[in-house]
């Protein structure tokens, strides 16, 4: 594997995709399993988007980000819907009982309709726990990810990043991403 993961003794387990690999960390290794998330683990991923949300509402200062937290639960509803949808994934990273980082994706139509690219995989959302940060998680993910799109015939990878939120603008441009078009909002 390119980066610093590197397989463990162990390699591949059987079961339920799940990849057992050693993750550099100071004087010692830990031990990540990387697999796709079970009914389980919905409650703690939850509470990961809504680390990602707080997070990118601190660095952006974006009110745009102000939730309601009474809501969490149509956070729940969004990410159970990939168990019936085949073009939709969600990946996680697991240190022991502790979901470390996750990358969310689905493949779709490209945003422009007369293109040839055909379907193109969108990242919907990725996050990373910040004790888990610059140790190859968050690349190892989009590796899954990025396999996922391909053998579902995407031959590109998009996703979206607040403008100011410098620190996921560094982290995708790291990983081969770069700016290709923009939005735009206006408060009304």
């Amino acid at each position: 594997l390119p980066g610093p993961l590197q397989p463990s003794a162990c390699g591949m387990m059987q079961g339920n995709s799940v990849f057992i690999y050693r993750i550099p960390k100071g004087e010692y290794a830990m031990t990540m399993e990387f697999g796709t998330i079970t009914r389980d683990d919905l409650p703690e991923l939850v509470r990961l988007q809504i680390d990602l949300i707080e997070e990118i509402r601190d660095e952006t200062g974006d009110d745009y980000f102000l939730y309601d937290t009474e809501r969490a639960s149509e956070i729940a509803e969004e990410i159970a819907s990939i168990f019936d949808n085949p073009r939709k994934i969600i990946y996680i990273a697991r240190d022991g009982d502790c979901i470390a980082g996750f990358i969310a994706g689905e493949v779709r139509s490209c945003f422009f309709p007369l293109s040839k690219a055909g379907p193109v995989g969108y990242i919907a959302g990725a996050y990373v726990r910040p004790m888990y940060r610059k140790k190859g998680v968050a690349r190892r993910l989009e590796e899954m990810l990025v396999r996922f799109f391909r053998e579902h015939g995407a031959a590109y990878a998009e996703l979206g990043v607040m403008s100011k939120n410098r620190l996921a603008k560094k982290s995708w441009n790291s990983l081969g991403y770069a700016t290709f078009r923009e939005l735009m909002k206006k408060k009304i």
